[in-house]
């Protein structure tokens, strides 16, 4: 737990080592929540976990660092990069298909596109690399730049957020050898988690917005679904 009155912010785009950050922060002691995915099902389970007591978000909200830095004074934020076509070349394997409903509005939201699209992806991160060490040139203390391929790790991570070192080594999660061992699309997960793996795909959409919006009707819909035991095929 941060015993500190500061939040933590990793504000890098998705591919760029935001797992391994989480599981960073997660490891120096701090609450960490990462990616939509775990809000959504915190709410499908009927938590509200994320309006309260947490340290740190990781792939969430990254366009919004200055509503952020706005709404948690004295916060200190963590931009993850990495060298750019290898960068690219990981978005092109994991995004290159459409996904369900909500991973394409969380695509959207932040390239503006529902699948990898070379040139506005490569413009995206420019931009965005470029506009967050712009807003931050004058508040060295408050901005680390880090990329997990140049051997930044420990040290870098632990001097910024004045924390000793750990034994266990640094973390390198979500890589593309470990998604495809564990399977982990945003649907796969939500849906194990909860229990709707066999709900008709329209109404497993409609729990998802009203999850990702944070409407209490969600953890209705999903009750009503387990107790009516919802199943995609007909029994015969």
């Amino acid at each position: 737990m941060n015993s500190n009155t500061y939040k933590i912010f990793g504000i890098g785009l998705p591919r760029s080592g935001t797992s391994s950050l989480n599981q960073a922060l997660s490891i120096l002691g701090y609450k960490s929540l990462h990616h939509p995915t775990y809000y959504i099902m915190d709410k499908l389970n009927g938590s509200f976990s994320f309006e309260g007591d947490w340290d740190a978000l990781t792939n969430f909200g990254e366009h919004f660092y200055p509503q952020l830095d706005e709404l948690y004074p004295n916060s200190k934020f963590i931009l993850t990069t990495r060298d750019k076509e290898k960068w690219l070349n990981s978005c092109r394997w994991k995004y290159q298909e459409p996904s369900n409903n909500l991973g394409n509005a969380i695509r959207i939201s932040i390239f503006g596109c529902d699948r990898f699209h070379e040139s506005t992806y490569s413009y995206i991160y420019d931009q965005h690399t470029r506009n967050v060490i712009e807003y931050f040139k004058n508040r060295p203390n408050d901005l680390l730049v880090v990329d997990w391929g140049l051997g930044h790790g420990w040290k870098e991570l632990c001097y910024f957020l004045n924390k000793p070192v750990p034994e266990t080594p640094f973390p390198n999660k979500n890589s593309k050898q470990e998604i495809i061992l564990l399977d982990r699309p945003i649907n796969y997960k939500v849906k194990r988690n909860t229990g709707l793996n066999n709900i008709p795909n329209y109404f497993y959409s409609e729990i998802l917005s009203q999850a990702f919006l944070g409407n209490k009707l969600a953890k209705i819909m999903v009750e009503f679904v387990k107790k009516n035991k919802f199943n995609k095929t007909k029994k015969r």
